[in-house]
């Protein structure tokens, strides 16, 4: 009797097993596709298999938020991916933009924003997705959302990082919120060519 369960229970393990690597396979084949180019919708139904394998992935439910065609269940699989991994700040970008192509700028995309700016603070990718956000979207946040993105700028000012400074001050620039950083940070040395 004991070696019959036990032998079930290797079975299952060994079924549990295979379904997550089924699942990791076709996610990671989905990566490879859409980094040589292919069309996001051809990808998005192995996505959802490999979904229905393993619902808590953060990288397939990453890629699907990335390929749905549809906005509205793309940003239902990124709230859950918030939901998993609520400390990596990468996600709560992928939340407020996804808002932000519905044109829901409301108090979530506040919270994801905040979320973002809390974790990433010292992220030049952060930091750089934040500027850019901002200088594209800048009429339609809300004051708390615009002091979000003024207080990235100025952290970009600050950075001491070797990497990405000179990307950040350029975006900042182009996007012209250089000169609102720059009144709160006048001795910045990207200041002082402004």
């Amino acid at each position: 009797m004991i070696r019959y369960f036990g032998v079930l229970v290797l079975l299952l393990v060994i079924w549990q097993s295979g379904v997550i690597f089924l699942g990791t396979f076709l996610q990671r084949e989905a990566e490879v596709y859409l980094a040589q180019g292919v069309e996001p919708e051809q990808v998005h139904e192995d996505l959802l298999l490999a979904y229905q394998l393993d619902s808590r992935s953060p990288s397939t439910l990453e890629l699907l938020g990335r390929t749905s065609p549809d906005s509205s269940t793309a940003l239902g699989y990124l709230r859950r991916l918030t939901q998993f991994e609520p400390n990596a700040a990468v996600h709560w970008v992928f939340l407020f933009n996804a808002k932000a192509q519905l044109g829901e700028f409301d108090d979530e995309m506040t919270s994801a924003m905040q979320n973002a700016a809390n974790l990433g603070p010292f992220e030049p990718g952060i930091q750089f997705d934040l500027i850019a956000f901002g200088s594209k979207y800048w009429l339609d946040l809300n004051p708390l959302m615009r002091r979000l993105i003024v207080d990235a700028g100025e952290r970009a000012l600050a950075t001491q990082a070797p990497f990405g400074r000179r990307e950040l001050v350029a975006s900042l620039t182009d996007s012209g919120l250089l000169s609102l950083v720059c009144h709160r940070v006048p001795e910045s040395p990207a200041c002082a060519i402004n």
